[in-house]
């Protein structure tokens, strides 16, 4: 199950989210326990178009034997001005407890939107993953708790995108 609480007031956004999913049957596949993730963010728009942004997850992964637990933290900043906008994100997610150590990771992202109308825009972003030895995240998967991880531990992800889009 999923549910959040969110408040916005004038420049100021802020909220709470929790996920939860149970394993189902008594054997459960390796790495892919009870997992339950809590996530606090809050923003600030300043009047010149930036916006700046703080979050905090922490998350658990119930493996019968032992519980995984995670925090990560998140700094998001945008600029807009006219049709444009600049991201950039930082985030960095600490060692998982009960694990071998050194899982953490590190990621960035910088990017930019082209507005052609309110409901058209391109953009372009590249964004890089770097994982300490035992780490494992992904561009589209949780750390060590994700199935079918194209990135092996203790190596860098890199991605490009490059697309469009429009609001119908």
């Amino acid at each position: 199950w999923t549910g959040a609480l969110r408040y916005a007031n004038g420049p100021w956004k802020a909220g709470i989210s929790h996920w939860s999913a149970d394993a189902e049957g008594s054997s459960m596949v390796a790495g892919a326990g009870d997992q339950r993730s809590t996530r606090a963010w809050g923003s600030y728009q300043f009047g010149m178009g930036l916006s700046v942004g703080l979050a905090f997850d922490r998350s658990s992964n119930d493996l019968g034997a032992a519980t995984s637990t995670r925090s990560a933290w998140y700094i998001p900043i945008n600029y807009a001005f006219g049709p444009h906008k600049v991201y950039f994100d930082y985030s960095k997610a600490n060692d998982a407890s009960n694990t071998v150590g050194n899982s953490a990771g590190k990621q960035w992202s910088l990017g930019y939107d082209y507005a052609f109308s309110k409901r058209t825009s391109a953009g372009v972003y590249y964004t890089k993953v770097s994982n300490n030895t035992a780490g494992s995240y992904d561009m589209f998967a949780v750390g060590r708790n994700g199935a079918g991880l194209a990135t092996a531990a203790g190596e860098d992800a890199r991605m490009w995108y490059f697309g469009m889009a429009h609001n119908f």
